[in-house]
C-alpha cells in the first residue's frame, strides 16, 4: 500500500511589515536630472518599508500564520552567499519582497530550476525537485510550465526508481492564469492546470477536483516569481507544487 507524501502548499497570504521606515523613494537625482526615483528598499530597510509576500503551506485545512523576521529575510538575501534575492524559500513557505506597483514588464519570460512536487498520478507516486520552472508573463495573464525534474518514482507494487533529471518525461502545465484583479496586485491565480508528457497518466483533473494556485512577482521589475499549485482529485491525480524563477 503507497504512503502519499504530498504537502498541501495552496494559499497566498500578504503581510506587512512592522515598525517606522523610509518611503521606498530614492530622493537623489538621476543621471538625467529628472527628480527623484522609485526604488526598492534594501532587505534591511524591509521590515519597515515594503510588504513582504508569502505563499504559506496548509495543513488538514488550517492556515499557518507566517511571521517575516531578521532571519526571513536574511535567507531571501543570500544566494551562495553573495548574490542580493528578493524572493527564497523557507522551511516549505515561499516568502518575497513584493514587486511595487505599476512595475511589471508587459510581457517577460522567467526560468530557473527551483520547482519541487509531489505527484500521485494513478497509483503511481513522484517525488520530485530541481525542476526547471519557465513561467511566461502576457499583459493580462501568466502561463507556468514545471518540467525537467530529478527525484523517486514509486509504482503500486512497490518498485521505487531513481530519477535524474531528463529521465521522466512529464510536466506540471499551469496555463492561462488571470494576472491581477480578483487575484491582487501583481499576483496571478485561476487557469487549468494538469500534467503533460508521456509518463502522464492523468492529464486533466475531474470534475471533482479541488484545484488552488497562487503565484506572486517579486523584486524591482517583476525579476523573480513564486507560486504554489494544490490539484487534489482523490484516486485519480493530486499535485502539490512550489516554484520560484528568475
Amino acid at each position: 500500500m503507497l504512503t502519499k507524501k504530498c504537502i498541501h502548499i495552496i494559499t497566498l497570504l500578504t503581510l506587512t511589515a512592522c515598525g517606522g521606515g523610509g518611503s521606498g523613494t530614492d530622493e537623489r537625482s538621476p543621471s538625467d536630472g529628472s527628480g527623484s526615483i522609485t526604488r526598492m528598499p534594501t532587505l534591511s530597510e524591509a521590515l519597515s518599508t515594503q510588504n513582504i509576500r508569502v505563499l504559506d503551506v496548509v495543513v488538514n485545512g488550517a492556515v499557518l500564520n507566517a511571521q517575516s523576521s531578521e532571519t526571513t529575510l536574511g535567507a531571501i538575501n543570500r544566494n551562495g552567499g553573495s548574490e542580493q534575492i528578493y524572493s527564497g524559500r523557507v522551511n516549505g513557505k515561499i516568502y518575497g519582497i513584493a514587486t511595487p506597483f505599476g512595475e511589471l514588464p508587459v510581457t517577460a519570460t522567467l526560468a530557473s530550476s527551483n520547482a519541487i512536487a509531489g505527484i500521485q498520478d494513478g497509483s503511481t507516486l513522484y517525488d520530485l525537485q530541481n525542476g526547471t520552472v519557465v513561467v511566461s508573463l502576457y499583459p493580462s495573464s501568466v502561463s507556468t510550465t514545471l518540467s525537467a525534474f530529478s527525484g523517486t518514482r514509486q509504482t503500486s507494487n512497490g518498485v521505487l526508481t531513481n530519477l535524474n533529471k531528463g529521465d521522466l518525461d512529464l510536466s506540471v502545465q499551469w496555463i492561462g492564469a488571470n494576472l491581477g484583479g480578483s487575484c491582487g496586485q501583481n499576483q496571478f491565480c485561476g487557469g487549468t492546470i494538469g500534467l503533460s508528457g508521456n509518463d502522464a497518466t492523468n492529464t486533466t483533473p475531474s470534475g471533482n477536483a479541488h484545484i488552488d494556485a497562487h503565484g506572486a512577482f517579486y523584486g524591482p521589475n517583476g525579476s523573480e516569481v513564486g507560486g504554489v499549485i494544490t490539484v487534489e482529485d482523490t484516486g485519480r491525480l493530486s499535485i502539490n507544487a512550489s516554484f520560484l524563477g528568475q
